[in-house]
């Protein structure tokens, strides 16, 4: 019995894949429909693809799976030149949060507010006591990629990426209405702790000793020593935040990092298994009767690169948005 269903799928095999006396020396995969159907069901996942990027900022995995491959990319770059990975620091993380909370609550995109609040305050209100640090910011985007990609080629954001004398990294993407409009804000900070009491502290990132900040926000908000705040508290959103582990939160983490790579992994295979298919076929009818079988064949390789083509930084592009880094 076994022997049968297998000589018979030998058999559709062989008739599906190459020319022989049963398809009239016609292979199945190139008179059929089957090309036609692949490709209309790789446009489908291309067209899904760009649909992700819109929606996914609307997602609540939105920030922690951004945050993930920031963490990822940012040690990615180190690695290329030999520098240890920044473990990531949840007071650093806090410290983020709070600045682009900020951010949001006040309507600003700089490092300093309109009121003159620096940076380093929210290191400090977060009880990080740092020798070195730095931060970049980044507003508007739809990848993690994408923000990684701007930094890299930014100069002074590039250096606090590389900057040897960082040990921790802290970050925060915050999804909320910005001057009117729905936008999403990341803060990226970068710290070394203070090891020696008393030592001289600097900010490499501007060459200045860190400033005492212990009433700056109360100076410059009078009105309260901390901002009023219009999205939940940090520790109000850890206590919402869904399962990392969870199937729900591995699929879309999934389609977020690895999806393009992946259905780019599927497009290739198929250009070179159409390519070999073909030569097979050559060989096999080498008078080259039924051309329009190998037109038909050569067209779908064609649209299949036209599609490799479309990759997720022209995606990207083509997607109306407007992204600025800090």
């Amino acid at each position: 019995m076994l022997l049968e269903l297998a000589a018979a799928a030998a058999k559709k095999t062989k008739i599906f894949l190459f020319p022989c006396k049963e398809n009239g020396q016609r292979a199945g995969i190139f008179a059929g429909p089957f090309l036609m159907f692949f490709l209309i069901a790789v446009l489908v996942l291309k067209v899904f693809a760009a649909s992700f990027l819109v929606y996914f900022p609307k997602s609540s995995y939105f920030a922690d799976i951004t945050k993930t491959a920031l963490v990822q990319l940012t040690n990615e770059e180190r690695a290329k030149l030999g520098l240890p990975a920044l473990t990531e620091n949840p007071v650093l993380d806090r410290a983020a949060y709070l600045k682009a909370q900020d951010m949001l609550n006040r309507g600003y995109f700089s490092h300093f507010s309109p009121a003159g609040v620096s940076p380093w305050y929210w290191f400090k209100l977060s009880g990080y006591n740092y020798r070195y640090a730095g931060e970049n910011l980044a507003i508007g985007f739809l990848d993690s990629s994408e923000v990684n990609d701007a930094w890299i080629d930014s100069p002074s954001h590039k250096a606090n990426i590389l900057n040897n004398k960082y040990k921790e990294v802290g970050i925060a993407v915050v999804t909320g209405n910005f001057q009117g409009a729905n936008t999403t804000i990341v803060v990226q900070l970068f710290g070394s702790k203070q090891q020696v009491l008393g030592a001289k502290t600097v900010n490499p990132a501007v060459n200045q000793e860190k400033p005492n900040l212990a009433s700056e926000l109360q100076k410059k908000y009078p009105e309260s020593g901390e901002p009023k705040a219009s999205v939940p508290s940090y520790e109000q959103v850890l206590g919402t935040q869904d399962s990392r582990e969870g199937l729900k939160f591995n699929l879309m983490s999934f389609v977020a990092k690895d999806y393009y790579d992946f259905l780019e992994y599927i497009i290739y295979s198929a250009i070179i298994f159409i390519i070999l298919l073909l030569s097979a076929n050559l060989f096999l009818n080498f008078d080259f009767q039924h051309k329009d079988l190998f037109i038909k064949a050569a067209a779908f390789v064609v649209l299949l690169l036209i599609f490799v083509a479309l990759d997720k930084g022209v995606l990207l592009d083509i997607i109306p948005h407007t992204l600025s880094i800090y």
